[in-house]
């Protein structure tokens, strides 16, 4: 009879020690889009909501972050979204073609 091993596999010890995997990653960085784009969509509805464009563009760091290591041509993306919307630009679309391109990376539709 086979003994079985108390040892935990790479991923389980990542996942205690509170590292995250590439997937991870991909879904983190979605939702912090995902939250920008409601924050600055706020802003965009009423420009008084300073905060709110404060705050997506933090969001938007924060998507970087996660994407910057093992996914640097999302995170170029978000960088270039993120520069767009401090100059002034309307993003509706941009933000949309990022949030597609992040989501489809995580296979989230499959």
């Amino acid at each position: 009879m086979k003994k079985e091993s108390n040892k935990k596999t790479e991923s389980e010890n990542n996942e205690s020690a509170g590292m995250m995997n590439e997937a991870d990653c991909l879904f983190c960085s979605l939702k912090h889009v995902s939250t920008a784009y409601a924050l600055w969509n706020e802003f965009q509805t009423n420009p008084a909501y300073q905060l709110e464009f404060v705050m997506a563009l933090g969001e938007l760091r924060a998507a970087e972050l996660h994407l910057v290591s093992k996914h640097p041509d999302e995170c170029y993306l978000v960088r270039e979204l993120r520069l767009a919307i401090e100059q002034g630009a309307h993003a509706f679309d941009a933000f949309r073609e990022v949030l597609m391109v992040i989501a489809e990376k995580a296979e989230i539709f499959d």
